[in-house]
């Protein structure tokens, strides 16, 4: 017998019950919020996820409680907000007393026209919440990091900042936005069991929204519905909404099922290409970039070190690592990296699990092995020994929430002044992220001198076919494929071995 599926999604806005039924479902949130609530304080203005005027706060029960995490509105759809709690800029002051985060932008002269403004209040508010601990008070927050995801065109930022470091000194008043209504708890652990199928019209055309709660829901749905867009975070399938109004009749919300969202760590014996004693993540297709940033702190951090280059704050906490994947893009920033850490990823349908190489799966740009009924379920990266030399790039035109020019990935072994071992991939210098093989089998045994980095380089430079564009030329694209080798090269001489 099938579980019973509902035609609505329910969720509080600020202090507000709602449920909405078809063609409003299909709004994105900015939208929502502005035309169906009339809360004009959430700006829209990039409609991209770029620029953050439209930062609103989202929280969904976990075991660890209500984690409210900043989400771009303007590319998050209103089906996404079924079993949470959204905060608008409305939703923070209570009875006229505005929140540290608010006040500090007025002491701190952090607005000038005022339009990038609740987007900024909303990202300080949500670095502030987690951090604070049992006494109140909040530790040091690398803020150009947490404000990232936010961009203002008047006070050029030093004010913003300030205000923002000031939230560090004061006591954390009484959150009242965070009250969630009576009964809106118990009803959220029953919407967590019951999928819903909501049809309507938007933009003229009849629509379809599918959502899962179990996997085996989930290839259920995907066999019976092969033509549905996939849909998890959104960072890509809403910008093609909101820019080109590219959207698929029919969608697949894999956002609320739980089992594809965890992260684990193991250290398996020898099997399956395994050495023995390497840690190994699984990691859920719909873990976030946010979520795999955590994770690797300590377990990779340089790959934490690239994470946190990702996008922004409203990026990382709703992307996922499956959604990247399976949109396979020449410059994903992460696929160099599982790339030469031999990554795997298992896919799954209704007739079973097939475990394929991550070379293996990418097939072109925005390409890959998917099948029709299939979907990408977990990724497994064996991690780098601690005395391997591994290094991971990316090159853009400026340095935060931009999209690669070139990306790349260098792990090597060297033993008494020798090579023993090398992978090297690159992205954004040909059709689909891939592996220097050429290169690869030349360097084991060769002597770990500068000589040979150069020479290296060249041949990598050589075995690219690289596009030009507005983010570089062809020949400037591999020059910078060769002078990272190269770099690659001082860098790790400099630091040893495992000490990046």
């Amino acid at each position: 017998m099938r579980e019973p599926i509902r035609d609505t999604v329910e969720f509080q806005a600020n202090q507000q019950l709602c449920q909405v039924a078809g063609d409003d479902v299909f709004l994105t949130v900015s939208e929502f919020v502005r035309e169906r609530l009339r809360w004009t304080g959430t700006k829209t203005a990039c409609e991209e996820g770029d620029c953050g005027s439209c930062t609103v706060l989202v929280a969904r029960p976990a075991a660890q409680g209500m984690l409210y995490r900043p989400v771009n509105s303007c590319i998050r759809f209103v089906f996404q907000l079924d079993g949470c709690h959204l905060v608008t800029i409305e939703g923070l002051a209570a009875d006229g007393n505005l929140t540290v985060a608010q006040q500090a932008m007025i002491d701190c002269h952090g607005s000038q026209c005022g339009f990038c403004t609740p987007g900024f209040v909303m990202a300080i508010s949500a670095a502030c919440r987690p951090a604070v601990d049992q006494h109140g008070t909040l530790p040091p927050v690398d803020w150009p990091v947490e404000l990232s995801g936010n961009l203002c065109r008047c006070t050029g930022y030093l004010p913003i900042l300030e205000a923002a470091r000031h939230c560090e000194t004061q006591e954390q008043l009484g959150d009242t936005w965070r009250n969630l209504q009576p009964g809106f708890l118990p009803r959220c652990e029953a919407l967590r069991t019951s999928a819903f199928d909501i049809r309507g019209t938007h933009r003229g055309v009849s629509r379809r929204v599918v959502s899962p709660v179990t996997l085996e829901q989930s290839l259920r749905w995907r066999a019976e519905l092969p033509e549905a867009e996939v849909i998890a975070g959104a960072t890509d399938l809403g910008v093609r909404w909101t820019k080109r109004r590219q959207a698929a009749a029919t969608w697949l919300d894999l956002g609320r099922v739980a089992a594809l969202r965890s992260i684990t760590e193991s250290l398996p014996e020898s099997a399956g290409g395994v050495e023995p004693g390497a840690s190994v993540l699984e990691v859920g297709a719909l873990a976030t970039w946010a979520d795999l940033l955590r994770q690797t702190e300590t377990a990779c951090p340089e790959l934490a070190a690239l994470l946190r280059r990702f996008g922004g704050p409203q990026i990382r906490e709703v992307g996922t690592i499956g959604g990247n994947l399976v949109n396979a893009s020449a410059i994903a920033d992460a696929l160099p990296f599982l790339l030469v850490l031999d990554a795997t990823v298992d896919l799954a349908s209704s007739r079973g699990e097939r475990r394929v190489g991550i070379g293996q799966f990418l097939t072109a740009n925005h390409q890959t092995v998917l099948r029709a009924d299939e979907l990408l379920v977990r990724v497994r990266v064996p991690l780098p020994d601690p005395g391997e030399r591994f290094r991971l790039y990316k090159i853009s035109r400026r340095r935060d929430l931009d999209i690669a020019t070139i990306t790349a990935a260098i792990r090597m072994g060297e033993e008494s002044g020798k090579i023993t071992r090398a992978a090297i991939a690159v992205g954004g210098a040909g059709p689909v992220a891939h592996r220097l093989e050429r290169v690869e089998s030349w360097l084991p045994g060769r002597p770990w001198t500068e000589a040979t980095f150069c020479e290296a380089g060249d041949m990598a430079a050589q075995d690219v076919t690289p596009w030009s564009d507005l983010r570089g030329s062809a020949d400037y694209r591999r020059q910078v494929v060769r002078g990272l080798v190269q770099r690659f090269f001082h860098e790790s001489t400099a630091v040893p071995a495992g000490g990046a």
